[in-house]
């Protein structure tokens, strides 16, 4: 029987954070029996740093907005208020020796992300750390499963609302002075109209 807390961990740029992002940790929270989850905005991340970023006290404030009101959605700025670049196995290791020995991690993903992770700092160990909870975004079958054959995904079926969604699209549609209304929190789009972020993505919004 696992008696074990289990919390979630939701990592990204969240640039912006958007209503998909919450789907899918509400999506692992009720499928899984969460405590909580973790929304933990990246620092300095070492698969972007060839992309221009807002700045983290911009992505850390709208996770802190988007996620406000909700009990069971908490921000950790680990990785932001830690130097250098951002490895979730460093993450993870960190938050494991701040929680108790019996807590179990649910590293919370896209299926995108999950297919790039032959390619972060030492995925084997990341692998025996947490549990991996997919939600898939494509038809075909997971790149990530030919990874190990002995390692455990668990899948969560996305909507069909939010497969299509993306930050990247976002940011191109207020760069177009389109709505995103749809998209994203109502304060997390006012925060955007304020300082005025995405207006032009080939410079960094300071």
């Amino acid at each position: 029987m696992d008696n074990g807390v289990k919390i979630g961990l939701l990592g990204g740029t969240f640039d912006p954070i958007h209503l998909g992002h919450m789907y899918l940790a509400k999506q692992a929270k009720n499928i899984l029996g969460l405590e909580k989850v973790l929304f933990i905005p990246a620092g300095d991340p070492w698969m972007k740093n060839d992309k221009i970023l807002s700045a983290p006290k911009h992505r850390l404030k709208m996770t802190h907005l988007a996620l406000q009101n909700n009990r069971d959605f908490h921000v950790d700025d680990l990785e932001i208020t830690r130097k250098g670049t951002s490895y979730t196995i460093d993450t993870i290791i960190e938050l494991k020796d701040r929680f108790d020995p019996g807590t179990d991690f649910y590293l919370i993903m896209g299926e995108d992300a999950v297919n790039q992770i032959n390619f972060w700092k030492d995925p084997n160990k990341i692998m025996t750390m947490v549990k991996l909870v997919v939600m898939r975004r494509f038809q075909e079958k997971s790149l990530a499963l030919e990874i190990d054959k002995n390692i455990e995904f668990i899948w969560i079926k996305n909507s069909e609302m939010f497969r299509e969604i993306s930050s990247s699209k976002i940011r191109k549609k207020i760069k177009e002075r389109k709505s995103v209304r749809k998209f994203v929190h109502r304060d997390v789009e006012r925060y955007i109209r304020d300082k005025e972020l995405y207006r032009n993505l080939d410079k960094k919004d300071d």
